[in-house]
């Protein structure tokens, strides 16, 4: 990420995840495992790993209710949260991201359960 008035790196970190997901009949269920690498450009261990599984059983073709459950590992002195990362199974049958989210504390592992009623007007 290049700061805007500078045009110097603010942050440089490589980052990759691995989602996997299989649906059958009205049961859809995912998992998935994502890791960060240490900022090149700011100082600190900002490694972190995440970790999440989840189940979303169809009621219907426009309503469903789904349960997830979410852990992230952050190397202190990180204080990344599961913030936007509430997955839940999303409508192309791969992992979405959900609206709730927080900020952990510098060095805190985190994790979060998430239980929802999804319904398509």
């Amino acid at each position: 990420v290049k700061n805007p008035v500078t045009g110097t790196d603010a942050s440089k970190t490589k980052a990759w995840s691995l989602p996997i997901s299989y649906k059958t009949g009205p049961h859809h269920v995912g998992m998935y495992y994502a890791k960060a690498g240490d900022d090149t450009v700011t100082a600190g261990d900002n490694r972190a790993k995440a970790v999440g599984v989840g189940y979303t059983y169809a009621l219907s073709k426009r309503t469903s209710l789904s349960l997830a459950y979410n852990k992230m590992d952050n190397a202190s002195p990180n204080a990344a949260g599961v913030g936007g990362s509430s997955y839940e199974m999303g409508a192309n049958g791969g992992l979405a991201d959900g609206a709730v989210g927080f900020t952990a504390l510098v060095g805190e592992d985190v994790s979060s359960i998430t239980i929802g009623l999804h319904h398509s007007f």
